[in-house]
């Protein structure tokens, strides 16, 4: 087999795999989404009130905007620690070179 190919047949099976975890992941979305909303319903008095409303009157934050919460916390905590590892490592190389 050539280098191509092997590329090839190893991209075709990153997408199927990313495919797979999207779909598990939507699945597992639905099913959280889900189950807020049946206990929303049961938590609440006003049935005719939309999703929205009654979290809102209840102070709670959407599963979707908490999970875009979730991705830029994560991704200030990634950026944060290569900052502050790549700062140490620097002093520790410019204390190295001093002495």
């Amino acid at each position: 087999m050539s280098g191509g190919s092997e590329f090839h047949a190893w991209n075709t099976v990153v997408q199927f795999g990313i495919h797979i975890i999207l779909n598990i992941k939507l699945n597992y979305i639905k099913l959280v989404e889900g189950v807020q909303r049946v206990l929303l319903y049961i938590s609440m008095e006003h049935g005719e009130l939309a999703l929205r409303s009654k979290i809102k009157r209840l102070g709670l934050m959407h599963l979707d905007r908490r999970r875009a919460r979730s991705d830029i916390l994560e991704a200030f905590k990634i950026i944060n620690w290569h900052m502050t590892y790549r700062y140490i490592f620097y002093r520790a190389a410019c204390n190295a070179d001093a002495v």
